[in-house]
């Protein structure tokens, strides 16, 4: 069964939209229906510098409130960034990621969602590859600490296209890292998107 589930991106303002705090947001996310929340995890929203337990108070009376479940914090990673320099940027965003997680579990919320990289130079594929493989395997592992899981979205250069997804799954091969299937780029593609979600 699919839980219709809506992301605050759409009310922090960064488009020129309507903005909202987030125990506003969760309220009216009860309003227009939706069960489920995904809450973008950086400012203006929750951001793991400005975050602190009063306001996660908040946001969890607001969902209890709301009759709302915080099901997804939404993490920007890109583990290609930094490569080639001496800025460990890699364990910058895993430490993020592990602060989201930690976040994720006061919340109650089940899944942190990531990305992979974005490719740097076209004869540098291999070499994202293997540093984005080995960024998320760690971060799946440091979200299991937190009892929540890691959920991968196909949305970066790095094992966007449907066979370089599944391999690249493959290759992190951690039980705590699972598909986060976006049709977004299977689409662009011409993809058949219900053949290519059954896979």
């Amino acid at each position: 069964m699919v839980t219709a589930t809506l992301f605050s991106v759409s009310y922090a303002g960064l488009w020129g939209q309507c903005r909202l705090d987030l125990p506003a947001f969760v309220h009216k996310a009860g309003e227009l229906g939706y069960r489920a929340v995904e809450l973008m995890g950086k400012r203006p929203h929750l951001s793991i510098l400005d975050t602190d337990d009063r306001q996660i108070g908040q946001i969890v009376d607001a969902a209890g409130s709301a009759g709302v479940e915080i099901a997804t914090i939404a993490g920007y990673t890109n583990f290609t960034l930094g490569l080639g320099t001496e800025v460990p940027a890699a364990e910058f965003q895993i430490a993020y990621v592990r602060q989201l997680a930690a976040l994720a579990e006061k919340l109650g919320a089940k899944i942190v969602r990531i990305f992979t990289g974005y490719a740097t130079e076209p004869e540098g594929y291999a070499k994202d590859w293997d540093a984005c493989v080995r960024a998320v395997r760690e971060c799946a592992e440091a979200a299991a600490q937190r009892g929540v899981v890691l959920g991968l979205q196909n949305h970066h250069d790095v094992g966007v296209g449907v066979d370089s997804y599944i391999e690249f799954l493959d290759d992190v091969d951690h039980p705590n890292c699972r598909a986060m299937f976006d049709p977004w780029a299977p689409a662009l593609h011409g993809e058949d998107l219900r053949a290519v979600a059954r896979r």
